[in-house]
């Protein structure tokens, strides 16, 4: 398995623009901290500063923290058609256009109890400010 100084080394480098100054700036962090996180010195990062990194890096947040998985760039999401561009296999029941139930299926059982309780809490909190209006 990969370090995360491995993984940021390698997203940085596919992502043309970018540099660990501007990385440090977009994460809110010191160019030393950064120093740190590339040289190996820093074996995790803090969960504000993975998100961010994540973020300016265009890759995925488990796979920069982990090296689990694909990182977005090799993976379906980055890939992904657009709302405007629904998948071939779209049911225009479904309410999501940027995947398929089949990709809800395909994950882990934790993952799926997982959107499934932040779904149920949306569709709570939408019930609850639709009766108050």
């Amino acid at each position: 398995m990969s370090s995360l100084a491995d993984r940021l080394k390698r997203a940085l480098a596919r992502k043309p623009g970018t540099s660990q100054a501007g990385l440090a700036a977009y994460c809110g962090v010191k160019a030393p901290s950064v120093s740190q996180w590339f040289s190996g010195e820093t074996k995790t990062l803090k969960s504000s500063s993975l998100r961010k990194a994540a973020e300016y890096l265009g890759c995925s947040r488990d796979w920069l923290e982990t090296g689990l998985g694909l990182p977005e760039w090799e993976g379906t999401i980055a890939s992904s058609p657009t709302a405007e561009e629904p998948r071939p296999d779209y049911d225009s029941d479904w309410p999501f256009k940027s995947f398929n139930a089949s990709d809800i299926r395909a994950l882990p059982a934790d993952q799926l109890q997982m959107i499934e309780s932040y779904i149920r809490a949306f569709v709570d909190m939408s019930k609850l400010n639709n009766r108050a209006a």
